[in-house]
C-alpha cells in the first residue's frame, strides 16, 4: 500500500505547514535523483546502440573500451553515491541528539558536499564549518591572522578556519583539502613574520604553481621548491630524532607528510614546532585536540612519510 494513503484525511489535516513543505522538498530531491539516473542510463544505452551500428572493433577507442569506461563508472557512481548519502543521513541523525543543529543537515542533505560531512563525522571539531556552509560558503570572508592565533612563535591555525576554510582548492576546498597549504602558512608566518600569507593565499599560488596534483592532493614539492619561492630555506631532512630537535633549537620548524595513524586514515601534513619533557609539540592543521599535544617520538616516527626542515 502507497505511504500516502496510509494516513487518513483527519490526521493528514494536522500535518503542519511546514512538514508539508519539508514533504514537498524531499519528494522534488527524490525526483532529481530519479531523472539523473534515468538520463544516464538513456545516455549509455544510446551509446551502446550506436557503438553497434558503426561496428567500432574491439581494442579501439570508442564505446567499448574508451570512453565507455566512463559513462558506466558515471552510473554506478550514482548508485554509490545515493548509498553514502543515505549512510551519512544515518549516522547525522545517531548524533542529533548530541548536536541538534545537524536537524537542518539531515533535512536539508543535498545542500551540504559529502566531504565536509564526512570531514565532521570523523573530526567532531568541524560541527560549525557544516552547519554554516549555507551561509558561508561564497562570502567574501576577512582572513587577517591575528595575534591571538599564535602559541609562542608560530600561529596555530586550521585548514577549516571559516575565514579561509570555503575557498577553493584542488577538487575541493580548503577546509577539507587545505592541510599543506595550511601548514606552509603556518611557517611562513611564524618565520618571516608576514601575516599576508594566509592559507588561502598560498593555496592559491600552490595551484599557481602547479603543486597540486588532481587526484593525489598537495605535492611534496611545496615544501621544499614552494617554501623557498617564498623566502624560506627548505630541507629535506631525515627521519632522525636528533636532527629535528636540531632544526627546532635553532629556530626553525618541521613540516611532516604523514600516514595513516593518529592524525589520518589516508594522508596528511602536520607542523612539528617544539618539543618538551614528553615529545614533539605538533601544530594539526585539521584538530586543535591534537594541537600543542606532546607526541613521543616513537609514535610519530611509524607514521612519517618525509619531513622537511624549514627556518628563515
Amino acid at each position: 500500500m502507497n505511504r500516502d494513503s496510509a494516513y487518513s484525511e483527519a490526521a493528514e489535516r494536522r500535518v503542519s505547514a511546514s512538514e508539508k513543505k519539508r514533504r514537498k522538498k524531499k519528494e522534488r530531491r527524490r525526483r532529481r535523483r530519479k531523472y539523473l539516473l534515468v538520463s544516464i542510463a538513456a545516455v549509455i544505452a544510446a551509446a551502446v546502440i550506436a557503438a553497434r551500428l558503426t561496428g567500432i572493433p574491439d581494442g579501439e577507442p570508442g564505446i567499448e573500451t574508451g570512453e565507455s569506461g566512463s559513462l558506466y563508472q558515471a552510473a554506478g557512481a550514482g548508485s554509490a553515491q545515493e548509498g553514502q548519502i543515505g549512510e551519512q543521513i544515518d549516522e547525522l541523525r545517531i548524533l542529533e541528539r548530541e548536536y541538534p543543529q545537524l536537524e537542518d543537515v539531515v533535512k536539508n542533505i543535498s545542500d551540504y558536499p559529502q566531504e565536509a560531512v564526512d570531514m565532521f563525522l570523523t573530526n567532531r571539531e568541524t560541527i560549525d564549518y557544516l552547519t554554516d556552509y549555507p551561509k558561508e560558503y561564497g562570502k567574501s570572508h576577512t582572513m587577517r591572522i591575528s595575534r591571538k592565533d599564535y602559541q609562542g612563535k608560530i600561529p596555530m591555525l586550521l585548514q577549516w578556519d571559516e575565514r579561509w576554510g570555503y575557498e577553493s582548492y584542488g577538487s575541493g576546498l580548503i577546509g577539507w583539502t587545505g592541510c599543506g597549504p595550511t601548514c606552509l602558512s603556518m611557517a611562513a608566518v611564524g618565520l618571516t613574520g608576514d601575516t599576508g600569507w594566509n592559507p588561502a593565499k598560498v593555496a592559491a599560488f600552490s595551484e599557481e604553481h602547479g603543486y597540486y596534483t588532481e587526484n593525489a592532493g598537495t605535492s611534496w614539492e611545496l615544501m621544499s621548491d614552494g617554501a623557498q619561492k617564498l623566502g624560506l630555506h627548505s630541507e629535506e631532512i631525515p627521519l632522525d630524532e636528533s636532527r629535528i630537535r636540531s632544526v627546532l633549537d635553532g629556530g626553525g620548524v618541521v613540516i611532516c607528510s604523514v600516514g595513516p595513524g593518529d592524525f589520518t586514515t589516508e594522508g596528511h601534513y602536520i607542523l612539528i614546532r617544539g618539543y618538551g619533557k614528553s615529545g614533539f609539540i605538533v601544530n594539526d592543521p585539521n584538530s586543535r585536540e591534537r594541537s600543542g599535544l606532546e607526541w613521543p617520538y616513537e609514535r610519530l616516527a611509524g607514521q612519517i612519510k618525509n619531513l622537511w626542515a624549514l627556518s628563515a
